[in-house]
């Protein structure tokens, strides 16, 4: 065995591509799904197939299943009349590698000037995305088949709005887009030494605290009311909130991954708000203008459209996914023009970035959260079958009553817990 072993792993190595295609290529349902997700990211329709590589389109996917990246083209020889093949990349960096699901008489457009259209799922394994800068017209495609265009790296989600593309973008655009956030019923509490800018922020909360010292952070939170609290500082490059004295001085600064684990603790949700200029010395920012678009952003109830308001139609919004000592989170920067400072003008931290919910699930959350209410009517129900109702239709509904009764006793059980 132990020989054996080594001996295999040394012919996995000296397999050539094509022959690894053969051996580990995609079976038939495999191309059909990678052919399905083309024909998604296409509007619905598999692109017509083109015989001018010039017009054609490469589609990039990733079997998560087999670990393996697939390629696949809507070019076709003058000799194929099928659909192509979907074929095993090494490396979806290596540009060669795409060039080879092409004629390799036909140089006359490189494929990095093709539309190249990645899976969301190729960068959740590729997380180096360097490689792009290789291909001028990438985009990405999100599991639902929604494309976006990638402009230095990110996926551009609105004008202007810029996310990383190992995010999921179905999810994320559900959370900034869909998911409403309602500041009115969210308490907020600030690190702030600003009055201007508190006085800005205090307007749009239920209920504005100052706060100063470490030690009342802690008690505050274990103290707020509403699910929702957020906690507005100055946030570093480096991923600590931190609090300036009057002076400018720093106070204190705390890991952002200690909100992250209070927010568990104490089971409510938690966004860490920097506004970064508000006790900079150093800023050039003009605060008036910045705490008048403030108080406008904070009117909105969606978290892109507050993010967008802030950076406006001359700066951009740049969203990354980082990774603290194995917890992950997102991190949103609103920029401001180069010269100006600081640069980064606000950063949002969010721990959790749910989608909202579809019309189903948030019918089957509504149920399960009454179900004491549903069970009491059960139980009367139950009660009328056995002393009140007769008849051979109460018998039979008896039952069936019986069954749902036990089906949201164990749900009323489980919201308990």
């Amino acid at each position: 065995m132990r020989t054996t072993l080594p001996i295999l792993f040394a012919f996995l190595l000296c397999i050539p591509p094509d022959a690894a295609a053969q051996i580990f290529g995609p079976d038939p349902k495999t191309e059909k799904d990678v052919l399905e997700e083309f024909a998604r990211a296409n509007g619905g329709s598999f692109p017509p197939l083109v015989t001018d590589k010039a017009q054609a389109t490469v589609y990039i996917s990733f079997d998560n299943a087999r670990g393996i990246t697939l390629a696949t083209t809507n070019y076709k020889t003058d000799a194929t009349q099928a659909l192509p093949l979907v074929r095993v990349l090494n490396g979806v960096h290596e540009p060669s590698v795409l060039e080879s699901i092409f004629d390799p008489q036909d140089t006359s457009v490189p494929v990095t000037a093709l539309p190249v259209w990645f899976h969301n799922d190729v960068f959740r394994v590729f997380l180096d995305s360097r490689f792009l800068d290789d291909f001028k017209n990438a985009s990405v495609v999100s599991q639902q088949g929604r494309r976006y265009p990638i402009r230095k790296r990110m996926a551009e989600i609105r004008p202007g709005f810029f996310v990383t593309p190992n995010i999921p973008t179905d999810n994320i655009v559900s959370f900034l887009y869909e998911r409403s956030f309602d500041f009115s019923d969210a308490e907020a509490l600030s690190l702030l030494n600003n009055k201007d800018v508190n006085d800005a922020l205090s307007g749009a909360f239920k209920k504005f605290q100052p706060i100063r010292t470490v030690d009342q952070i802690e008690k505050t939170f274990a103290a707020v009311k509403t699910k929702s609290v957020c906690l507005i500082g100055h946030i570093s490059t480096d991923g600590q909130v931190l609090r300036y004295r009057s002076n400018g001085e720093v106070s204190y600064e705390l890991p952002v991954t200690q909100f992250l684990h209070l927010a568990a603790d104490l089971k409510k949700e938690v966004i860490l708000i920097g506004c970064n200029y508000a006790d900079d010395t150093s800023r050039t920012v003009d605060v008036t203008a910045e705490t008048k678009i403030l108080e406008a952003a904070l009117q909105h109830q969606y978290w892109g459209e507050v993010l967008q308001t802030l950076a406006g139609e001359q700066n951009q919004v740049q969203m990354k996914e980082e990774n603290t000592d194995g917890f992950y989170f997102k991190r949103a920067e609103v920029t401001r023009p180069e010269g100006v400072k600081p640069g980064r003008a606000y950063t949002f931290i969010y721990f959790k970035t749910p989608a909202k919910p579809t019309a189903f699930m948030a019918g089957l959350r509504f149920v399960y959260g009454q179900s004491g209410k549903i069970l009491s009517v059960l139980v009367v129900l139950q009660i009328l079958f056995f002393f009140v109702f007769k008849g051979k239709w109460a018998g039979t509904l008896k039952w069936v009553n019986l069954a749902l009764l036990f089906v949201f006793l164990l749900a009323f059980l489980f919201s308990s817990i």
